[in-house]
């Protein structure tokens, strides 16, 4: 605290697994005798956890017999001190844990990050997935999926060029962008002209009327489009589908809902939303 960290002790193992969860630290500082366990455990405990597995753990113990060490790092442990401990170096080693941590955020998040569109990418897309329905599935929660899709973008291409085809997909990227501000909420290009929006914890006539909107919207845009078949400007087609994912594990048939809804918004003449409730 002296140098300027905020630092949260916890009494025992068990409330460190509830801090971490609730603040995710950037460090954590562990013994490895602890009154209701071990600190042995505690770091399996946080390395299986999603949430905290990649936060930076340091021993820090009484115990620096070599076989405690060796299993420190085998578990997880970025780093070893045993007690009685300098305190530059300790300062020292968590200064550079942390640096190191926070870069890895940085480039963690510009490999999930979609360069054209500033959405997230497909990996993001699809992790992102898998944990809100296991999220989901938890709480017994529905989850709702939107695909969106550019209408006659190839003749958007072919007519005008794909510097301005890269534009159409900027600007529709950023009328998404208006919505799903909650954690549960994420934005992400699918592929090519494609969008993918995930919701959590959201039913079908919420994240549908969403929908709705979302096609007015880019209509709205104006942004000439003599080729479409649906009008003069720029539209998209969008399928909904919302599921309760339960004990299932399965997470694939929500896209395949979803997809069969934008088809069907295709097949009615496209620049509208379906959805269905699976």
């Amino acid at each position: 605290e002296e140098t300027g960290y905020i630092v949260r002790p916890a009494t025992n193992g068990k409330i460190a697994l509830s801090a971490a969860n609730a603040i995710l630290p950037d460090l954590i500082l562990l013994d490895i005798k602890l009154p209701d366990t071990n600190g042995y455990d505690i770091c399996i405990s946080l390395k299986e956890n999603p949430l905290t597995k990649d936060v930076p753990i340091i021993f820090l113990t009484g115990r620096g017999d070599n076989n405690d060490i060796i299993k420190g790092f085998e578990i997880g442990a970025a780093d070893y001190i045993t007690k009685p401990y300098d305190k530059t170096i300790l300062l020292a080693r968590v200064k550079t844990h942390i640096k190191l941590r926070l870069q890895t955020i940085k480039l963690q998040k510009l490999s999930e990050i979609d360069e054209l569109s500033d959405l997230a990418n497909r990996r993001r897309f699809d992790s992102f997935l898998e944990s809100e329905w296991r999220r989901c599935g938890r709480e017994n929660n529905p989850i709702s999926l939107m695909m969106c899709d550019i209408d006659y973008f190839k003749f958007y291409n072919d007519t005008y060029g794909h510097q301005l085809g890269d534009n159409v997909i900027k600007r529709v990227a950023s009328v998404l962008k208006r919505y799903g501000a909650r954690p549960s909420d994420l934005q992400a290009r699918y592929g090519g002209e494609e969008f993918g929006f995930i919701m959590g914890n959201a039913d079908e006539e919420y994240i549908l009327s969403i929908a709705n909107d979302l096609c007015k919207e880019v209509e709205a845009l104006k942004i000439t489009h003599e080729k479409s078949k649906v009008g003069n400007f720029v539209t998209i087609s969008i399928g909904v589908a919302t599921m309760f994912p339960g004990k299932s594990t399965d997470h694939t048939k929500l896209i395949l809902e979803a997809d069969k809804m934008l088809y069907k918004a295709k097949d009615e003449g496209r620049n509208r939303a379906f959805g269905v409730n699976c």
